[in-house]
């Protein structure tokens, strides 16, 4: 099996702690789950933040007067310690601090977090989830929930408490009763002991949670009339819903089951830790705020352990005309069951599996029809990806002919037949192709009778209807072969036992002078710790008790140096998969290169050629750059020409960073643009983004004075076996601090060294 599956995880992506340590439970009163898994850990033992697991939130802008900063940010006496500090940065009056968890969490986690505020007022101390990777649209990860939002009431002597959930998603286009863009939210709060710690947790489910303050449920996100506090708007209050826009964020308007389930639809929420000031007649700010703190002990993760077991509770290698189901998978119950089976297509019979309860009567079928398309037919309801939203817009087909597929089919059961406890049906089929298996996707329980959804939704086909029927065979139809069928309680134990392997990926394109060092990057999946085997330059090494999901192999570079992936193993000795390589190189005149042709930048309102010195500026794409203002943005534009370029072994493209304004990392886009491009370009005449295709991202570091670089080798051979006669490439903004600054030499009129380049290696 092929590689190419970073993000897939076992537990949480890879956090800190695999160890699956069930005798440590999560303080939880009528606990309903019972058997829970400790994933994750967090105690701030240390000396300082751990930068492998957190990362510093340049909020943007600033808020309510503050700056955060990472240096606010300090582990002392077993705690983290989250400063607030009267000085002016970037024309702010206070500086903060706001970290949070690399990785996203995963749904059926409980997460614990014992705090303290700081002890003043205005602060708003804050322990809370929002999406912090890229927004590619409005109508995905907009969603904010809110653990716990404190500050110090001065009229009640307590801790004025905020919990609830800002869904952000309709903004751009939503209109309140006022005629107003608005969002959609809601909330209370609820008074606490502010002078001492407080454990803080939600339990973070699919589509729905629960919020604990010391193990007590205190909200559970409902949306409701009666709830004491309609935060700003709520659900129904909305002069005008734009239908289209509707339908992609939250599902179809009008199914008869609809449930908004708390502002959630699917996001990837990364947990965040924030103390920032934010003042009120009841909680002004006050210069006693100065160095005050607030103080974290610890923050720990668990997960039900059903949902971590990675082994089937029944599964047949070989299979014919029907499956005998001993297990107890039952509509009649609450609980999930999963079941999957390789398939492959041999002709134009569809392929069915039907489902048969105790008494010999279908309970519902699901599968591939002749033209490649996937459908579940249950009770007088037929989900089809023909017409269900939004598979309708992918128009593709889930198979070919004479590959090998995994058909994966979840049964979502409940006991109650309520108009929100549907029970669910839903299917999804993934080529076995050495690609990535995706971790379980998102299960959506808003579906109308045609199996419309939301576009957040992942599973590719989903159905709801009410049943109580025990799932005791499996009876297959069409002219397929089928094998490896498996039924399980978790997702995880009907995948491919490959799947649970433990991965590593090497990355890295670096130019240094000679006795520099300079750094690849290793990305782990499964469970830690881990032991790699490497080489460089043909000298073998070896790293062991690796905890983390992502680690730098630096080198001291003398010569050029190429740093190759040899095996790696996880906690249990089991072997795993390696793929990539790193290429290290001198900046001298023996590595050869060919200089642009042409390069230029260009933003918004400057109808202005910037072909020419001193420097190639991008900044964000985002139109909530500085003051929401347009104008700052930068993208980057560059030609080579193909005859420059010899039949080489590799090809590496490389750009200067001579100054990153605000010493923050960011990552940038290279993408190839399809035709010609204006030697004579302005923002009105710059390409448009269809013709753009990314080829990868490219990693800047906080410091200023270094070449970062990217593999093209098999973008440029394509290229060039294409008979195309130049490389047009474009750099944007991806991710970062919207309002930094990045400045790189140009280099079509060559002005120096460090002008962009691609290099050859023979």
């Amino acid at each position: 099996m092929k590689l190419n599956r970073y993000g897939i995880l076992l537990v949480l992506c890879g956090l800190c702690v695999w160890n699956m340590r069930a005798q440590q439970k999560p303080l939880l009163k009528n606990d309903s789950v019972g058997q829970w898994s400790l994933v994750f850990e967090e105690e701030f033992e240390g000396n300082s933040v751990d930068w492998n697991l957190w990362r510093n939130e340049y909020l943007p802008g600033l808020k309510h007067g503050s700056y955060s900063q990472p240096q606010n940010a300090e582990v002392k006496d077993g705690e983290l310690r989250l400063y607030i500090r009267k000085e002016s940065v970037n024309g702010s009056t206070w500086t903060a601090a706001s970290i949070f968890l690399a990785e996203p969490i995963k749904p059926y986690t409980y997460i614990e977090c014992r705090m303290k505020p700081a002890q003043c007022t205005g602060v708003n101390n804050a322990f809370w989830m929002a999406n912090r990777s890229k927004q590619t649209t409005t109508w995905k990860n907009r969603c904010e929930i809110d653990m716990v939002e404190t500050r110090y009431d001065t009229t009640k002597h307590a801790g004025n408490a905020h919990i609830g959930w800002h869904d952000w998603k309709a903004q751009p286009y939503l209109k309140n009763s006022k005629g107003r863009n608005d969002h959609v939210a809601q909330g209370k709060i609820i008074y606490h002991d502010y002078e001492d710690y407080q454990t803080w947790g939600i339990y973070f489910k699919e589509s729905d949670y629960v919020i604990y303050l010391e193990g007590e449920p205190v909200w559970d996100g409902k949306t409701h009339h009666i709830y004491p506090q309609q935060y700003y708007t709520g659900l129904g209050r909305f002069k005008d819903w734009f239908e289209t826009e509707g339908r992609r964020a939250y599902g179809k308007w009008g199914q008869d089951d609809w449930n908004y389930q708390a502002g959630y639809s699917g996001d990837n929420l990364n947990a965040i830790l924030t103390a920032y000031t934010w003042p009120e007649k009841w909680s002004p700010i006050t210069d006693d705020a100065a160095d005050t703190y607030m103080a974290v002990d610890w923050v720990r993760m668990y997960r039900p352990s059903v949902v971590m077991n990675t082994q089937p509770e029944e599964e047949y290698e070989k299979v014919r005309r029907a499956v005998i189901l001993s297990g107890d998978y039952t509509f009649d119950s609450d609980a999930n069951s999963y079941f999957s089976a390789v398939v492959e297509k041999k002709d134009d019979t569809p392929l069915e599996f039907t489902f048969v309860d105790d008494n010999g009567a279908p309970a519902f079928s699901a599968g591939i029809d002749p033209h490649n398309q996937l459908f579940i037919h249950w009770g007088d309801r037929i989900s089809h990806t023909n017409v269900a939203y939004p598979a309708v817009l992918e128009k593709r087909d889930y198979v070919e002919p004479g590959k090998k597929y995994l058909m994966v089919l979840r049964a979502t059961a409940h006991s109650a037949h309520g108009k929100f406890d549907r029970d669910g049906v839903s299917l999804s089929v993934y080529p076995l192709d050495g690609t990535a298996l995706p971790d379980e996707p998102y299960f959506y329980p808003n579906v109308d009778s045609l199996g419309n959804t939301s576009i957040n939704a992942g599973w590719q086909l989903n159905a709801r209807n009410y049943s109580d029927a025990g799932l005791k065979a499996v009876q297959i139809r069409g002219n397929w072969a089928v094998s490896d069928f498996k039924a399980g309680r978790s997702y995880k134990s009907v995948i491919p036992a490959d799947w649970h392997k433990p991965t590593a990926a090497l990355s890295g394109v670096a130019m240094v002078e000679e006795g520099e060092t300079a750094s690849a990057k290793v990305v782990f999946t499964g469970s830690s710790p881990w032991r790699l085997e490497y080489q460089v330059n043909g000298e073998n090494k070896v790293l062991e008790n690796i905890k983390y999901k992502e680690i730098a192999l630096t080198e001291t570079v003398t010569q050029n140096t190429k740093i190759v992936l040899n095996r790696v193993t996880d906690a249990s000795g089991l072997d795993g998969f390696v793929e990539g390589s790193a290429s290290l190189l001198l900046n001298n005149k023996k590595n050869k290169y060919i200089l642009p042709v042409f390069d230029t930048y260009v933003q918004p309102e400057q109808d202005e050629l910037f072909s020419a010195p001193p420097g190639l500026e991008p900044k964000s794409q985002s139109r909530r750059c500085f003051k929401g203002d347009p104008r700052f943005e930068r993208q980057i534009y560059m030609t080579f020409r193909v005859a420059d370029l010899p039949d080489a072994e590799k090809y590496l493209f490389y750009i200067y960073c001579a100054r990153n304004e605000k010493e923050q990392p960011m990552t940038l886009s290279l993408q190839q643009i399809e035709g010609n491009i204006s030697t004579r370009m302005m923002w009105f005449n710059k390409p448009a983004d269809d013709r753009c295709r990314e080829i990868g991202k490219m990693e800047v570091g906080a410091q200023s004075g270094s070449f970062i670089g990217m593999d093209i080798t098999e973008w440029v051979k394509q290229r060039r076996e294409a008979g195309e006669s130049l490389l047009n490439l474009r750099l944007v903004y991806y991710d970062g601090e919207k309002t930094n600054l990045l400045v790189f030499p140009q280099g079509h009129e060559p002005s120096g060294k460090n002008a962009p380049r691609i290099v050859y290696v023979k």
